[in-house]
C-alpha cells in the first residue's frame, strides 16, 4: 500500500456509517469486546451483585443459583429501575463490605474524578469480593449522560494500573486489551461487529485497543 496514495484516502468518508457506534446495523464493536470480557468472568458473577444502570449483565452471565440480589445504580434519578441514585465519586452513602461483585461497564470514561470513583469501587467490596471493570481507549465522545461536556478520560493499561495501584484494599488486578487497528478505525465509522471476520475482530494488538476489561479483588480490611 501505498500511504502517499491521495485516492485511497479520498475514499474514506469524513462522516461515519453511523453515529451510535454501529448500532443502527448490528452490535457495537466495544460491546462485542465487552460481551467477551463478561462471559469470561462468569464464574465472578455472584452473591449480591452491584450493576450501573440495568442488570442486563448480570442476567446475561451470572447463574441465577448464585445470586442473592442485585441492585443497581445510577446517578440519573429518571432511571426508575436503579435501587441507588449515586455519584459513585462521592459514594460514601453506601457502605463499605456491602457486594461480592461490582459490574462496572463503561462508566468511568464519563467520572472526572475517576480515581476517587474506583477507590468507592473497591470500598463497597466484601473482602474477597470483585470489581469487573471496562472502560474506552478509544471511542467518539458520548452521546448521552452530558455529551461534549460530561465525556472525559480514554485509558490506556498504564492509567489503570496507576489508579488501582493507589487504592487501598485493591489486589490482584487483571487488565485485558481487545481490539486492534482494524477494530479501532471500524468502531469510530459505526461499524458494527457483525461485519467484520470473527479472527480479525479477535485479534488483539495491544498497541491499539478499543477497550479494556479489567478485574481487582478486594482484600481484608485493615484496622
Amino acid at each position: 500500500m501505498n500511504v502517499n496514495d491521495n485516492d485511497l484516502f479520498r475514499l474514506l468518508p469524513l462522516e461515519p456509517y453511523c453515529r451510535k457506534w454501529g448500532m443502527s446495523y448490528g452490535t457495537p464493536i466495544d460491546r462485542y469486546y465487552i460481551d467477551q470480557f463478561l462471559r469470561g468472568s462468569s464464574s465472578e458473577i455472584r452473591g449480591r451483585i452491584l450493576e450501573v444502570k440495568s442488570d442486563d449483565y448480570t442476567r446475561s452471565y451470572g447463574d441465577p443459583n448464585n445470586i442473592t440480589r442485585v441492585d443497581i445504580l445510577d446517578i440519573l434519578t429518571e432511571n426508575k429501575t436503579a435501587t441507588l441514585h449515586v455519584d459513585l465519586a462521592q459514594a460514601d452513602q453506601i457502605p463499605s463490605e456491602s457486594y461480592d461483585c461490582f459490574i462496572l461497564t463503561q462508566t468511568l470514561n464519563l467520572i472526572y474524578d475517576a480515581r476517587s470513583a474506583c477507590a468507592h469501587a473497591v470500598r463497597i467490596l466484601k473482602p474477597g469480593g470483585i470489581l469487573l471493570g471496562t472502560v474506552s481507549a478509544v471511542n467518539r465522545i458520548s452521546a448521552e449522560d452530558g455529551g461534549l461536556h460530561g465525556d472525559y478520560w480514554r485509558f490506556t493499561s498504564g492509567s489503570i494500573r496507576k489508579i488501582v495501584e493507589s487504592i487501598p484494599r485493591a489486589r490482584q488486578l487483571q487488565i485485558h486489551g481487545f481490539g486492534n487497528v482494524l477494530t479501532c478505525c471500524a468502531f469510530l465509522y459505526g461499524i458494527p461487529a457483525e461485519s467484520i471476520e470473527r479472527d480479525r475482530l479477535d485479534f488483539v494488538d495491544p498497541y491499539f485497543p478499543v477497550v479494556y476489561g479489567f478485574s481487582v479483588v478486594a482484600s481484608e480490611v485493615v484496622a
